[in-house]
């Protein structure tokens, strides 16, 4: 029991997209002058999925519109030993759509959701954005080395009350109980793309009006994604546009479908960008213990999802509210996501 209580984050399996977000990660704040020592980024989760087609969308488009968008989920967690223990500092969720999904998401990757403790070291200290826009744009650039040639991105913060993957974080002291400003989170990740913008990950970026909506011509040609804010408010636009009753291919309700959802999409623009990936080489050959190939299927239903791991969390209270509550969550995940136990320290004799 107690080996299984000493797991080591770095014993967790590596692979490719691992591999590469470590790499960029060191280099990155290296060149910001920081260090983090003792981090561990890990993919403890990678799933096959299909995303439903919109039932009214099938039934508008027929053949002409796919049964289903297939896609892998991953969730990647980074790790840092503080004081000899491991404490995981930080998540993300994202859905990618490779060149074999049918479009519009062919080659698209929609990070969905990130989340993060306050218990990262850093020297200097508080420099805790620099190292998480580095695994981000880590990633990203694996994203588009891989063939993805978009990123999508949801910027929405949390309502009070609400939390993303992490139970009982410490809220910001800058905000306390209230939730972040949805205008300081986007500047937040404007400034990541920004600097991805910089280094050659990022050909351009904007909010999704205008990369995606400006020049649409059908609702068919507007991606959807799992669990993501549209795929229910495309719904409602297509039944409504049929009254009911099954939908005519005419050109004129064809440009009002487009027009409604420009409508809609303009209401809520702020809180998502798209990124066009320039396809830049990662920052080092993958060395993962998968021989550096991408990763199998790893499934484990405890991460799987964002929604199973902070519901996990909250019936086993597995907390992030302070340093040791983290490390106990982080101990105990440990234990149930496996790898190697570290051997506990010789007593002298």
């Amino acid at each position: 029991l107690r080996a299984l209580q000493r797991r080591s984050a770095s014993d967790l399996p590596s692979c490719a997209t691992s591999d590469a977000v470590e790499a960029h990660v060191a280099v990155e704040i290296a060149a910001a002058g920081v260090q983090a020592s003792g981090l561990v980024v890990r993919v403890v989760s990678q799933r096959l999925y299909h995303c439903r087609a919109v039932a009214g969308m099938k039934v508008r488009y027929g053949a002409d519109y796919p049964d289903s968008f297939p896609y892998r989920s991953k969730a990647l967690f980074a790790f840092q030993e503080v004081d000899g223990a491991d404490v995981c500092v930080f998540a993300l969720y994202v859905q990618e759509y490779d060149a074999a999904c049918p479009r519009p998401n062919t080659n698209r990757t929609y990070i969905s959701y990130l989340d993060s403790t306050r218990w990262l070291h850093t020297s200097p200290p508080g420099q805790r954005s620099v190292v998480y826009h580095a695994i981000v744009n880590g990633y990203l650039q694996y994203a588009g080395a891989a063939g993805f040639s978009h990123a999508h991105l949801w910027v929405e913060p949390p309502k009070a009350g609400d939390e993303y993957i992490f139970y009982c974080r410490r809220p910001d002291p800058a905000h306390g109980s209230r939730p972040m400003p949805t205008s300081q989170l986007r500047a937040w990740y404007v400034r990541m793309l920004e600097r991805a913008q910089a280094t050659g990950i990022v050909a351009e970026f904007g909010d999704i009006q205008q990369e995606l909506v400006s020049g649409l011509t059908s609702l068919r040609d507007f991606p959807l994604f799992e669990g993501d804010f549209f795929p229910e408010h495309v719904a409602e636009l297509v039944d409504e546009s049929s009254g009911g009753a099954e939908p005519h291919f005419s050109r004129k309700q064809s440009i009002t479908l487009v027009e409604d959802m420009k409508a809609q999409v303009a209401g809520v623009k702020r809180r998502f960008l798209v990124a066009r990936l320039s396809g830049a080489a990662p920052t080092a050959p993958a060395r993962g213990t998968d021989g550096g190939h991408e990763q199998p299927v790893r499934s484990n239903e405890l991460v799987d999802s964002r929604q199973a791991f902070l519901a996990a969390c909250k019936a086993r209270h597995w907390q992030f509210s302070d340093l040791p509550r983290a490390r106990y969550s982080t101990m105990m995940l440990l234990a149930l996501l496996g790898g190697r136990p570290v051997p506990p320290p010789q007593s002298a004799s």
